[in-house]
């Protein structure tokens, strides 16, 4: 998983680098993207393509391990997990 926050809304143009790069390099499937920080938005984290948004560092911790569960469970299967 890849966690990008920032502070500063001239920074939001990387996350979306970051997630073109990993495109880019055939690794998006494989890594799970989450954004979040002041300037940050759900509509903006739709747009770049990032498997969720948290409003701040806290708050990112219950998206993180839904987008985690879920991609153990696609890969795993529910049952091997419980």
């Amino acid at each position: 998983m890849v966690c990008l926050s920032t502070l500063l809304s001239t920074a939001m143009a990387v996350m979306a680098d970051v997630i073109e790069l990993l495109n880019r390099n055939d690794l998006r499937e494989k890594v799970t993207v989450l954004v979040g920080g002041g300037p940050v938005s759900q509509s903006f984290a739709d747009r770049i393509g990032a498997d969720g948004y948290a409003e701040n560092a806290i708050s990112a911790a219950r998206p993180a391990k839904k987008l985690l569960l879920q991609k153990a469970e696609a890969h795993w299967g529910k049952a091997l997990l419980t």
